[in-house]
């Protein structure tokens, strides 16, 4: 079994830390766990690799600091969203190609509201995932 610091997502994240803390985006671990809505030593654990992120710290992560998830999983090199050029246009990865719908799964239902209220609804994109798809 791998160790947790050969996880690309630890990797990456180490790298994401330093870039906001260069960017002055963060002063220190403190600002990151309270985000993160965790503690400074579980910041800290998965900095030297004791520790990996969660699905939910990920999502934060990304949400609050614009980092692009891709980039997170090694599927990109831009660590900041704003920075996805898909073709001619730019798009965030918060905001993804991935409607999430919070309702019951019915034949049909997500196409009649999505397009009724796009915006109302959460997004996320995917590494390899692509197209415009409802989960």
């Amino acid at each position: 079994m791998a160790e947790f610091s050969d996880n690309i997502v630890n990797q990456r994240f180490v790298k994401v830390f330093d870039t906001l803390f260069h960017d002055r985006k963060i002063k220190g671990k403190s600002d990151v766990a309270v985000q993160l809505e965790t503690y400074n030593h579980v910041v800290n654990n998965i900095l030297v690799g004791k520790r990996k992120l969660t699905i939910d710290q990920i999502h934060r992560l990304c949400d609050v600091y614009g980092i692009n998830a891709n980039y997170l999983f090694g599927r990109s090199n831009h660590i900041y969203a704003e920075s996805i050029n898909n073709g001619s246009e730019m798009r965030s990865s918060t905001n993804g190609n991935i409607v999430m719908v919070n309702a019951k799964a019915l034949a049909g239902y997500g196409l009649d509201v999505i397009d009724a209220d796009a915006d109302a609804f959460k997004r996320f994109s995917m590494p390899g995932m692509h197209g415009e798809l409802i989960a």
